[in-house]
């Protein structure tokens, strides 16, 4: 079920009035039924799999609590988790890729990625190891565990919450805060404005572009380069955006995913700044447990690329998936070197953040190719002509065939996020409109929802780009 759907358009409504209509006793039943219903929308089969995961994560930390094996326990939790999660996406690559270098005729599996299977396995893998390492108790109720497994909000595509902090609020008495509604409406269609007016937008040229490589100029290929740039973020942040927005609406808060990633001026800001929740991850139980920063330059060098090499594998079986990791894990180790700190003075700030931005483009091109070479012929040729720039970007608005409305809602669109997003480092904007007079807000609320529907163009809905994942 998609966020962007007419049947999340119903769902939402009716599990929303449902809960707070039911006494407070009753609520975590029906929003775990709520859930499980809404998960069952991408595939019935694919519950069991989550129902596994959580069941055997709540058993496996409730042994290790109470000091009972612990080991043997986190050894399976871990095994049976990634196992599931390594059968599903990854077994097909790497018998194909052992196939391809040994000449080998292998077999493979005919099978369906279960969605959202990466996003509720680290969540369940996170919440064993914190047990393990003594930071956080077991939680006693299956019913609270399941629930933080499967809460529909974050379940598709995060963000990666951890148990610690959700948990807790599920043990908590919640009542109905109007402003806090308001606020998670408020993020639901900041989301859907990024997903459905902007990514969908961009999402058709990038993959017209994309599937014909052979049949465009340099000029087209930096433009579908810039355009997934913007779509990828606009797609994924604005699905983090409805998530925390929905989780809002039941009170309970997920942590924020992005922050203006395209404003760093470092690949340490930018990562700090994009999938906060997945990086904090990668840095929690992996790079640090490698020794983190607390070793040799070259060791952290080392652990930096590993790290980042298995960031690249967790988005996609696929070496362009791991290209892509590589040039972020060699990018972050060149920049340690180089720039240890971060610039302070407003021109060479301007400078970094378009020299990350370019890195951070190019690299994109990995994520999204279907192959190395694709990926490498599109860097090597999308620059073709450019001494003649006149020739070149007309060339590439003939060959997109963007009409002036299609131009127009692209401006607009992105003028808007842009402001929003550079207001946003200095002020939330969204929060702080309850602070707002009632006429100033109600205006501003329709006049963007106005804008919303008047750029949008007319299509059906758009699987979100990290549903894949």
């Amino acid at each position: 079920m998609l966020f962007n759907s007419w049947q999340f358009a119903v769902f939402l409504p009716v599990v929303f009035l449902i809960h707070y209509a039911l006494k407070r006793r009753y609520r975590p039943y029906w929003l775990l039924a709520a859930s499980f219903v809404y998960y069952a929308f991408a595939g019935p089969a694919f519950t069991f799999l989550l129902a596994l995961s959580a069941l055997v994560s709540w058993y496996a930390a409730r042994q290790i609590f109470s000091r009972r094996q612990e080991r043997f326990w986190l050894g399976m939790s871990l095994f049976i988790n990634l196992g599931i999660l390594f059968v599903f996406k990854y077994f097909n690559f790497f018998i194909s890729t052992f196939a391809s270098v040994f000449h080998a005729d292998v077999f493979t599996l005919r099978l369906v990625l279960p969605a959202g299977i990466s996003f509720y396995t680290f969540s369940s893998v996170s919440y064993v190891i914190d047990v393990y390492r003594g930071k956080l108790d077991a939680e006693e109720s299956l019913l609270y565990y399941a629930l933080y497994a499967a809460w529909f909000p974050k379940l598709l595509a995060g963000p990666i919450e951890r148990a610690g902090t959700l948990l807790k609020q599920f043990h908590e008495k919640q009542t109905f805060d109007y402003d806090r509604a308001v606020y998670g409406v408020r993020l639901i269609v900041w989301g859907l404005f990024k997903k459905m007016v902007i990514a969908d937008t961009l999402a058709k040229y990038v993959t017209q572009v994309y599937g014909s490589l052979d049949h465009v100029s340099g000029g087209t290929m930096l433009a579908a380069a810039l355009f997934y740039s913007i779509q990828i973020y606009c797609d994924f942040s604005g699905y983090s955006d409805t998530a925390i927005g929905t989780s809002e609406l039941f009170g309970y808060h997920l942590a924020d995913n992005f922050r203006r990633p395209y404003l760093a001026s470092s690949l340490r800001g930018f990562w700090r700044r994009w999938h906060i929740s997945l990086s904090s991850w990668f840095r929690d139980y992996v790079y640090i447990p490698l020794g983190g920063s607390r070793c040799s330059a070259l060791r952290r060098d080392f652990n930096l690329i590993v790290t980042f090499l298995c960031s690249g594998l967790w988005h996609g079986a696929a070496w362009t998936f791991i290209v892509w990791g590589l040039l972020h894990g060699l990018g972050q180790v060149l920049e340690n070197h180089l720039f240890p700190k971060e610039h302070t003075r407003l021109p060479a700030r301007l400078l970094s953040t378009l020299i990350v931005f370019a890195f951070v483009t190019v690299a994109w091109i990995f994520f999204r190719a279907d192959t190395i070479a694709d990926a490498v012929y599109i860097i090597t040729h999308m620059f073709r002509g450019i001494t003649r720039p006149a020739a070149y970007f007309l060339t590439a608005y003939r060959e997109l065939g963007i009409d002036g409305f299609t131009i127009l809602c692209i401006f607009a669109g992105t003028v808007v996020l842009v402001l929003v997003d550079l207001i946003s480092e200095h002020y939330d904007l969204l929060q702080k409109m309850n602070t707002w007079h009632p006429a100033a807000r109600w205006i501003v609320s329709i006049l963007f929802v106005l804008l919303m529907i008047l750029i949008m163009p007319v299509r059906s809905s758009n699987e979100f780009l990290y549903f894949r994942f």
